[in-house]
């Protein structure tokens, strides 16, 4: 079981989100060096705008159960402990 806290911006708000996981078939394929996979779709796109050239390894996730909790509006203070 796994835990990760995601911070979003929501209508001008700083908002805090926990994520659990639990994840119940995973597999993870590292590719050889020098090999560029390009199909042209989407994710293509993003990783070229990112300036990535090679992808090296695969994360695949083929079960998992996951609960995304409500968000909740977080606190920030400036350096001078003022909101």
């Amino acid at each position: 079981m796994g835990t990760n806290i995601m911070i979003n911006l929501v209508d001008g708000v700083w908002h805090q989100s926990s994520v659990q996981t639990n994840t119940l078939s995973f597999a993870q394929r590292v590719l050889p060096r020098g090999v560029e996979v390009r199909h042209g779709g989407p994710p293509s796109q993003l990783l070229d705008g990112l300036g990535v050239s090679t992808v090296v390894r695969f994360d695949v996730v083929q079960d998992a159960q996951l609960v995304l909790n409500r968000p909740t509006p977080l606190k920030v203070s400036d350096e001078r402990g003022c909101r």
